[in-house]
């Protein structure tokens, strides 16, 4: 009889399942897929009908909480409003993942609000488009059976070495107050400096240098390879062939999106900071504690960006593509019906078809502070990855009532004259009427 890999330095052992009581048929579906598991290799599935008469139940949910490698989350409109899974049952599930590297697994059984909240940030075992009440009996076996194939390829991959990470508390801080500055950061809000950076970077290094500090907190933007964003608060950065970054989550959502980007261990595409933007490779991302408080270390190999190949048409150069691209980015603005821009902003060379700014203020909440967070970060990605501009000189955003007032210049390379082409853009974007829900960052075809 096989058995699970034993491994004594590996304290969370079992499967944990998170339902609602009114979706106790799916549990005991699932529960009957997960049963070989449980009898040929060993692995425990915890659920609360394990509960006895007379046990403590929240002291039972606790200690079967504490041994949870996988958790499974059983996903419906019943999970998303049940007080107690969200107070007692995933909080230290959240903090385990984050943590000690526990696994969540949701599957979504119905329609609900999952891709608004922070949970969405976590890879589902299917998609929001086919939640189980809506797929046929032979699909909803063949997805079950995806939940048992995942389980038991995490229960028997080899166990990775585990990486000592050194957890600094307040006392330790006090002993070692007089000790040098690790060099592998640099402080962001006390220097800057061009050494390492890309060519294209080099261009507008002083103006950027002025823009950060005046900008107060720094933020990162981290987008996965899905086109899932967060913006994220940075405490240190250093960035040259490798990005460094110290990273402090203030939300909830931000530990989620985190957390996910570690579970997945590749996920990371770009990141977008001090208006430059960045393709990546992740290569870790683990988290320490300092000072009694939470810090995210992520590690990536940066590559330059890719620029697409351009050409003239119709007597539009690729300059004056651009600054239609900025203006469609900018300002929503569409070109005339018989312009030629019009073909080429239905997506063969734009990949735009509207502004993401009223869509994003939309996904924001309408939250003016939020909007004035993202926007900048959001729209340097864009500006970027679209081939619009190589060096962002300046990017201003003045919110007022329902509209963003944009003063922008950009810099693109020398291609087709001899000297770079400067890209302006300054007017109001109106931000209401947005049909999207969610801004997502690619695919994108320069990406």
């Amino acid at each position: 009889m096989k058995r699970a890999p034993k491994n004594a330095a590996l304290a969370r052992t079992d499967i944990f399942i998170s339902y609602s009581q009114r979706d106790k048929a799916w549990m005991e579906r699932l529960k009957m897929h997960l049963k070989p598991l449980e009898r040929d290799f060993k692995i425990n599935v915890w659920v609360d009908t394990k509960l006895r008469s007379g046990d403590k139940w929240r002291v039972e949910i606790e200690s079967a909480l504490a041994k949870t490698r996988v958790a499974i989350l059983l996903i419906s409109s019943n999970f998303l409003a049940s007080d107690f899974i969200n107070s007692d049952e995933l909080p230290p599930l959240l903090k385990a993942a984050a943590k000690e590297g526990t696994i969540i697994l949701p599957l979504l059984l119905s329609t609900s609000a999952f891709s608004l909240t922070p949970l969405s940030e976590f890879q589902a075992v299917n998609g929001p488009d086919q939640p189980l009440d809506l797929l046929s009996e032979g699909q909803v076996n063949q997805t079950l059976f995806q939940v048992a194939k995942r389980v038991h390829e995490i229960f028997m991959a080899p166990a990775k070495k585990a990486v000592a990470r050194p957890v600094v508390t307040s006392t330790a801080v006090a002993k070692k107050a007089t000790t040098k500055p690790s060099a592998a950061f640099v402080e962001t809000s006390k220097k800057t400096t061009t050494r390492g950076l890309p060519k294209a970077d080099l261009a507008t290094a002083a103006p950027k240098r002025a823009a950060a500090s005046a900008s107060g907190t720094q933020q990162a933007l981290l987008v996965k390879r899905s086109g899932e964003w967060e913006v994220i608060p940075v405490h240190h950065a250093k960035i040259g062939k490798q990005l460094e970054m110290a990273l402090r989550p203030a939300t909830p959502s931000q530990v989620a999106f985190l957390t996910g980007l570690r579970q997945s261990g590749d996920g990371l595409a770009s990141v977008v900071f001090r208006w430059h933007s960045y393709r990546c490779t992740q290569q870790d991302l683990h988290t320490v504690t300092e000072n009694n408080r939470e810090t995210w270390h992520l590690a990536a190999d940066t590559q330059e960006l890719i620029a697409r190949t351009e050409v003239t048409y119709s007597n539009l150069t690729p300059d004056m593509q651009a600054q239609a691209r900025a203006e469609l980015l900018l300002l929503n603005t569409q070109p005339p019906e018989q312009s030629p821009m019009r073909w080429l902003s239905s997506g063969r060379f734009n990949d735009l078809a509207a502004s993401p700014l009223p869509a994003l203020f939309r996904q924001v909440g309408n939250s003016p502070t939020r909007f004035k967070q993202v926007a900048p970060l959001v729209l340097t990605w864009f500006l970027h990855f679209t081939n619009t501009v190589q060096h962002i000189l300046r990017l201003s955003l003045t919110l007022k009532g329902q509209s963003v007032t944009i003063d922008f210049e950009g810099q693109r390379e020398a291609s087709h004259r001899d000297a770079p082409t400067t890209v302006r853009v300054n007017c109001v974007c109106l931000l209401a009427g947005a049909t999207d829900t969610a801004v997502l960052l690619g695919p994108i075809r320069s990406y």
